[in-house]
């Protein structure tokens, strides 16, 4: 699905790439956190239970980032 947003018109917004960026950087950093995206712009962040507010709280930011204006 990931894909084929990618090649959707039109294309994914900022916010869902950024969204996808951040629990990948999550998993980098051993937090056990991946994503899924349905048919249209949005993302689901998948975790053990133990880490959902870190992730939560992780993506609250990059979400409220874009709401501020202070992400483009």
């Amino acid at each position: 699905m990931k894909a084929k947003s990618e090649t959707a018109s039109p294309p994914p917004d900022k916010s869902m790439l950024a969204a996808i960026a951040e629990v990948r950087a999550l998993r980098r950093a051993g937090t056990p956190a991946w994503f899924t995206v349905d048919a249209g712009p949005h993302v689901k962040a998948l975790c053990e239970v133990g880490v959902a507010a870190r992730v939560g709280e992780a993506l609250a930011q990059v979400v409220s980032g874009f709401i501020r204006g202070d992400i483009q």
